[in-house]
């Protein structure tokens, strides 16, 4: 079970990351690097595959563990974009370029495509 709230709270806090850095780097483009600011297929697909985990997560603990461990999927969520508050907008940038690659990781071992 250690895996999962890792897993969520990991995939909360990247979620959000790509939300605050999709949203604001309109307002000041200079704190982001330009394939943030281009918004090509890389910055994209990061910001569709968090959207896409955090929208699936509930799902898959509704079908693997029942309804009442909703709340603790969601929890963990919002626990992971709360903890993501706290990091420098470099580190921020970092977390946003390594998006696309955990979730695949993240999504394919929920699926069981693969074992982390």
């Amino acid at each position: 079970m250690l895996f999962y709230i890792l897993m969520f709270t990991i995939m909360g806090g990247l979620a959000a990351n790509a939300y605050h850095t999709n949203k604001y780097v309109k307002v000041s483009p200079g704190g982001y690097p330009l394939w943030v600011v281009q918004n090509n297929g890389y910055s994209k697909s990061a910001y569709i595959l968090s959207g896409l985990a955090v929208l699936v997560a509930p799902f898959y603990t509704i079908i693997n563990w029942g309804f009442l461990w909703v709340f603790a999927t969601i929890l963990e969520l919002a626990i992971g974009a709360f903890i993501v508050g706290f990091f420098s907008l470099g580190t921020r940038n970092f977390f946003y370029s390594m998006t696309p690659i955990f979730m695949v990781l993240m999504l394919g071992s929920m699926f069981g495509f693969w074992y982390l």
